[in-house]
């Protein structure tokens, strides 16, 4: 057998959430981050509460502090995030929904802690493994489950090999 055009692997799904997740460590003001990964895996936020985010009035001032709880990069007024963040504060949301972006904010604010004190490998590991997607995985018990596994433990001996090609290696 010979396969053509096979799925590389930097495009195959649970490397593009991993990444996803790193970003969003880095700068939780990704939009397009934080929609790919803010249920997955699923932990209550569908598209109701994603919906009554989206509906959040935009802040009518332009001296927000950083709404990221010690995340650093600049405060987007109207990214996802701040409206997470600002809705919460305002306890703009139902209970349900409410307790499960606190979950989410908490667990985004906890991975940067790690981002900026682990190594990259040790910062990817535990970003799979506090955000619930390793678990996931391994509760499928399916065979293609555990090929994701598979190139999720790659991604990370990727990472080791990183750190031992530079002497500073920053998950950025």
């Amino acid at each position: 057998y010979k396969i053509i055009g096979g799925v590389r692997f930097y495009e195959r799904k649970e490397i593009k959430d991993a990444l996803a997740y790193m970003r969003l460590v880095i700068n939780p003001h990704d939009d397009v981050s934080l929609r790919r990964v803010i249920n997955v895996p699923a932990r209550g936020i569908g598209k109701g509460v994603m919906d009554a985010v989206d509906n959040l009035a935009p802040a009518d001032h332009s001296d927000l502090p950083l709404l990221g709880a010690g995340l650093q990069p600049a405060a987007a007024a109207n990214s996802l995030w701040t409206r997470i963040v600002r809705g919460l504060e305002e306890k703009a949301f139902s209970g349900r929904a409410a307790a499960s972006l606190t979950a989410f904010r908490d667990l985004i604010v906890s991975l940067t802690d790690v981002a900026r004190t682990e190594s990259v490998s040790v910062a990817i590991g535990k970003i799979l493994d506090r955000s619930g997607y390793l678990q996931d995985l391994r509760e499928d018990r399916s065979e293609d489950s555990e090929a994701r596994v598979e190139n999720l433990a790659e991604l990370v001996s990727a990472a080791r090999e990183y750190e031992g090609r530079e002497t500073k290696a920053p998950l950025s």
